[in-house]
């Protein structure tokens, strides 16, 4: 089962890559104050049962919604640079863009002005069906189908949900507004939910106002949710109170919650404000985050080094480049060019390795130095430190 909460924000984050340099918000925004959660949401009601709110979203904003997210979708696909992974090489969609054609598929049957055919077409059509895109595909291929018999053939299907249209807002009295999950809602989505009941009970905005001392219909968006308005909202607008105010405080909860996760997002990443160094003793055994963390005294992470998990390249300010195993922590082990050989470094010297070429079978060294230029191909050395004073000593030599 895919989260589509995460790959939502993934999506959101990949728009906030292209629109960022022209001053648009950020992913946190188009996650929270975008349509794209609101919709992602209706189309997996869809998905599960079949069913359409429309007081949430139309047949045709949802055509026009949906066709617009899978464009964008697939031409993330085409750009070899981004990895954006959704859709497999046999076509088949996954996780979120699957949503958006199950969407696409049910207005493509319902609304009438809602019809482009071509591959979008059928891969939604599919999609509604609950059937592989490549099976169904193989199937409609052996019959010469019109549009409408396309339509009529997909509603035969077993997997098939008929469209359920129906309004959450109607006019029912102790309504009940219901948390659908992170982010299917906002403050400011609640607000216009509120007024559309409003609308619904036809009691005016102008009523509205007067009831909650409000100058101006521009101002109700703001009031209408507010803590003191609960109980005088619920009652005007015939809504459950407890369910009222248990989705505001959701929908603020996750707010913070999102405030924390993004306050605390780089904590792990930033460096220790103090060193092995200052806390233990030269006999003290070091681990390879600390020898990391001392050797950024006098130089800095690689450049190249692309997250490997068994070894990180550093960069001294000198230009000598060491290669230090991540993958042990009971000792430091690294690797350093030859010609850096010195008496001082003989007690920590563990292997020797000749000259390689990319000729020989057998690489000879750990695999993970091929992207350093010092240490790929060039004699090597391998030294093995066990404490903070084997440590200190090898980092004066190399500075």
């Amino acid at each position: 089962m895919h989260n589509l909460k995460n790959e939502t924000q993934r999506f959101c984050e990949f728009l906030e890559f292209f629109l960022s340099p022209l001053g648009l918000p950020g992913a946190y925004d188009y996650y929270t104050e975008s349509k794209i959660d609101h919709f992602v949401c209706v189309c997996e009601e869809l998905r599960d049962t079949g069913r359409l709110d429309v007081s949430r979203c139309s047949t045709v904003d949802l055509f026009h919604f949906t066709n617009s997210m899978i464009q964008l979708m697939k031409a993330f696909e085409q750009d070899p640079c981004l990895g954006w992974g959704e859709i497999s090489e046999d076509n088949e969609a996954s996780g979120l863009i699957e949503v958006m054609y199950i969407g696409l598929g049910y207005a493509l049957i319902y609304e009438e002005d809602a019809s482009a055919f071509d591959t979008d077409y059928v891969r939604a059509l599919a999609a509604v069906a609950r059937m592989k895109y490549s099976s169904f595909k193989s199937t409609i291929s052996a019959s010469a189908l019109n549009e409408d018999d396309l339509k009529a053939f997909v509603q035969t299907r077993r997997g098939f949900l008929p469209l359920v249209m129906y309004n959450s807002e109607a006019l029912q009295d102790n309504y009940k507004l219901i948390y659908y999950g992170e982010h299917s809602h906002t403050l400011r989505i609640v607000a216009k939910t509120l007024l559309n009941r409003a609308e619904w009970r036809k009691v005016e905005r102008s009523r509205l106002c007067d009831i909650l001392g409000v100058e101006s219909e521009e101002e109700l968006t703001k009031v209408i949710v507010s803590p003191e308005n609960c109980a005088t909202v619920a009652q005007v607008l015939s809504l459950d109170l407890d369910s009222f105010v248990g989705l505001l405080q959701s929908i603020e909860l996750e707010y913070e919650k999102a405030a924390i996760i993004n306050k605390y997002k780089q904590a792990s990443e930033l460096p220790s404000k103090i060193t092995a160094a200052e806390i233990k003793n030269d006999e003290d055994r070091i681990t390879p985050t600390e020898f990391i963390e001392l050797t950024k005294s006098i130089g800095r992470v690689h450049p190249n080094y692309k997250a490997n998990k068994k070894l990180m390249g550093m960069l001294l300010q000198n230009g000598t480049e060491i290669g230090v195993e991540i993958s042990t922590t009971k000792t430091v082990n690294i690797w350093l060019n030859a010609s850096r050989k010195a008496i001082a470094l003989e007690p920590f010297i563990k292997a020797e390795y000749e000259q390689t070429s990319a000729d020989e079978s057998n690489y000879g060294r750990h695999s993970a130095l091929r992207i350093y230029n010092q240490l790929s191909r060039e004699p090597v050395i391998k030294l093995t430190l066990k404490s903070v004073g084997d440590a200190k000593l090898v980092i004066n030599h190399l500075k």
